[in-house]
């Protein structure tokens, strides 16, 4: 005879909702590989800047029309010289030239000069770039754009940049900005939704970066036994994209 509280349980089963798998962009806070880059050659506009100059304060982000860190060896020697090979290079271009400066190119497969504190971000870079951690692997990760691991990355940079919105507003602390880590849902449509930062810092920063993130276009979904399903994906945010 069958139970009388077996159709609930079966509907129970059959309304429970799946939770998402998680993907983690592996080029996180808590990476072993941390370059500092904190006395790199300053080029602005193509004018080498006294040693000393801080990049990210003794400039205005609002006036910066472009702006690159480069680390490997011949564009660093190049446009630097040997200073910029082991301390890096920052070439920025102001609102006002943009019309008469050509950001630099690094080469394809440059890389840093020996023995440098470059040399082990650039090996650790070739590692596929996203870790999983769901139950069953994925057959396809979600992507954005072109499908290469720094889309994302480029597509906030260059929203803040070029978008024309201004996220952050005037007078901006020390305190307002700081790396940090977003999780978001990819859905199986490829929207994302709720957007939360997980490093938290001060309620401008936190509401900025929420809203950055949420502008994003519409991302290629996952994939998982044949079908697109929903992920959460976590990923790191600098603190000077926010501000330039």
């Amino acid at each position: 005879m069958t139970p009388f509280f077996t159709l609930p349980v079966v509907l129970a089963l059959a309304f429970t909702p799946v939770q998402p798998d998680t993907v983690r962009y592996s080029y996180t806070l808590q990476d072993p590989i941390k370059v500092d880059i904190k006395s790199p050659v300053v080029i602005i506009d193509g004018e080498i800047q006294p040693e000393g100059f801080e990049w990210n304060r003794d400039i205005a982000p609002k006036t910066i029309s472009r702006m690159n860190i480069f680390m490997d060896s011949l564009t660093c020697a190049t446009y630097g010289g040997k200073r910029a090979t082991e301390e890096g290079l920052v070439y920025i271009i102001t609102r006002k030239n943009a019309d008469k400066f050509e950001m630099p190119k690094a080469p394809k497969d440059a890389r840093p000069a020996k023995g440098t504190k470059f040399e082990a971000l650039y090996d650790y870079r070739k590692k596929d770039p996203w870790s999983v951690e769901c139950n069953g692997p994925l057959e396809e990760l979600p992507s954005f754009e072109n499908g290469k691991p720094d889309a994302f990355f480029r597509w906030l940079n260059r929203t803040v940049m070029m978008g024309g919105k201004d996220y952050m507003g005037d007078n901006i602390t020390r305190d307002d900005c700081g790396p940090t880590e977003v999780s978001f849902v990819v859905t199986a449509e490829g929207q994302v939704k709720d957007v939360k930062v997980l490093h938290k810092r001060t309620e401008r920063f936190n509401t900025a970066v929420s809203a950055l993130v949420a502008d994003s276009p519409a991302w290629k979904p996952a994939r998982k036994n044949g079908r697109a399903v929903p992920v959460v994906v976590i990923y790191p945010v600098q603190c000077f994209i926010l501000i330039q």
